[in-house]
């Protein structure tokens, strides 16, 4: 099922072992409640500031291949 919106976010954690992070993401969203559930879930006890939540007025982010094949070496390789 499609959401209506993507939000986009950034947070500051602290990490168990790196000290305090930035982190950045998109997550489909119909609501600002609905995207800050999964963001406090997700994060949990680690996060300490939303810096940033916005949503998009789209519910699908598409991209140039080649950013996305970056996007994904540099998250799950």
């Amino acid at each position: 099922m499609l959401r209506n919106y993507t939000a986009y976010f950034v947070v500051e954690c602290h990490g168990i072992d790196c000290g305090t992070y930035t982190d950045a993401g998109f997550y489909p969203a119909a609501t600002f409640a609905e995207a800050m559930t999964h963001i406090e879930e997700f994060y949990g006890d680690e996060l300490c500031e939303v810096q940033h939540l916005e949503l998009l007025d789209t519910a699908l982010i598409h991209m140039n291949p080649e950013l996305a094949k970056q996007v994904i070496a540099e998250n799950f390789s």
